[in-house]
């Protein structure tokens, strides 16, 4: 990030901010898999669409905020996504608990199933890297022959399409 993209010097500390936030989200989603994958598991998809729906229209109120907003636009456009990762994984954590009882976190995994999940997590693993690839990679070279215009306006583009894209894959998953 420091030393391979291409950004204004001025904005230096601005693009380390947005690089700790998107870590930091990054490492809140991957922790709220096994929340996400309990609640899909009890068949509880109104609970899922609805949350689904918070962070999509939370999402957007950051959209909507942050023209009347006098601080930098990129950092805290980075900060206010954080935010509303943040309280939706406490939703989904607190529905879980409330809601689950026979759910509890436990140390003790048996090698069999400690195995099975192993490989279905390095497969998994192995999936998502390709496309953290494909994508940022796409970003890498946007940046390069395009700069930062052009990178911004990817990733609005592609927020627009995640938005929908999660909004019609929640509902999908109620279906299946």
């Amino acid at each position: 990030v420091m030393h391979q993209l291409n950004y204004p010097p001025e904005r230096a500390d601005a693009v380390f901010g947005v690089y700790q936030c998107s870590l930091i989200s990054a490492m809140l989603m991957i922790l709220n898999v096994p929340f996400n994958s309990t609640i899909i598991a009890h068949e509880k998809m109104t609970a899922f669409a609805v949350i689904t729906i918070l962070d999509i229209t939370l999402q957007l109120l950051v959209v909507l905020l942050l023209p009347h907003i006098e601080t930098d636009h990129l950092l805290t456009y980075a900060f206010m996504l954080l935010i509303v990762q943040v309280i939706v994984r406490i939703i989904y954590v607190l529905y879980c608990r409330y809601k689950f009882r026979d759910v509890h976190f436990s140390i003790h995994v048996g090698k069999k199933v400690f195995v099975k999940m192993l490989k279905f997590a390095g497969w998994s693993t192995f999936g998502n890297m390709a496309l953290v690839c494909n994508t940022q990679g796409l970003n890498l070279v946007l940046n390069a022959f395009g700069g930062v215009v052009v990178n911004a306006a990817r990733e609005i583009a592609f927020q627009v399409q995640a938005a929908v894209v999660s909004f019609i894959a929640s509902f999908q998953t109620a279906v299946n």
